[in-house]
């Protein structure tokens, strides 16, 4: 079971405070030196309370490797981008932040499990339906089969609303019916951009003016992994290609990529 977060007691609420002031004038004056220190000093003051709570209230999504370091990353775009809005007067960092981290789940489920509509919706409660009598007279909960008799439910379906009812015990019900929601927040990750560029060749030209050497090997690794079947290459597969690096340093680094590509006008 996750431990309960603990305040670190190295920082005072005036670090933070002097950390997003920091931060909005880095960002007004485009000083990309300090943006990164201030990027760097921000992250380490929220990181473990930020890993604690989605652990701690979203352990299925988590236990997900399909999902996870998308998450994570969502949730720390959205963070960075809110964070110059934070007032300390007005409560402490980490109930400035909790409200964001449930946001970006939200919206991470509603873009990513579209297929729960009122169809699945109503498919949930014959089948938590079926469920219930059968563990009241002692027959198997989850027997594919069985459900499917109980329910004159396809296989199919009865397997793609199990895996919805798993992720429901650790998020909304509401999350998976309500999914016509227009989120104008949604950050375009670097494959989308590549997408929307005429041609790869414009896009390096590009990227070229915003990310320095380091970052665009970085992203080039991170775009093209080991496995064609997989989106995106693991933190640990790039840093295997980057000399004297580590899967931890790979994610910050990747972090900021995204984070310059969002904040940057060209796109």
């Amino acid at each position: 079971m996750t431990e309960k977060y603990k305040k670190n007691e190295n920082y005072k609420q005036n670090d933070i405070y002097e950390f997003i002031t920091s931060y909005r004038i880095a960002l007004e004056s485009n000083n990309k030196d300090a943006i990164h220190d201030a990027f760097t000093d921000i992250y380490n003051f929220i990181e473990k309370y930020v890993h604690q709570t989605l652990w701690h209230k979203y352990r299925t999504l988590m236990n997900n490797p399909q999902h996870r370091e998308e998450i994570i990353q969502s949730v720390w775009l959205k963070l960075f981008k809110e964070m110059k809005h934070y007032d300390p007067n007005k409560g402490s960092i980490t109930t400035f932040v909790t409200p964001w981290i449930t946001h970006t789940i939200s919206e991470y489920v509603s873009k990513n499990f579209k297929k729960s509509s009122v169809y699945y919706a109503n498919a949930m409660n014959r089948i938590v339906g079926a469920q219930n009598y059968c563990k009241e007279h002692g027959l198997n909960a989850n027997d594919i089969k069985l459900l499917t008799n109980m329910t004159n439910l396809s296989e199919f379906t009865i397997r793609n609303t199990l895996k919805l009812i798993a992720i429901k015990d650790t998020f909304s019900y509401d999350s998976f019916t309500y999914t016509n929601v227009d989120y104008q927040s949604y950050v375009k990750t670097p494959d989308e951009l590549l997408l929307e560029c005429e041609s790869e060749k414009h896009l390096k030209e590009l990227v070229k003016e915003i990310l320095n050497e380091e970052e665009l090997k970085i992203l080039e690794l991170y775009l093209t992994p080991n496995n064609p079947n997989k989106k995106y290459a693991t933190y640990k597969e790039i840093a295997d290609k980057i000399p004297n690096s580590n899967p931890q340093k790979i994610k910050r680094k990747i972090l900021k990529i995204k984070m310059k590509l969002q904040n940057s006008k060209t796109f």
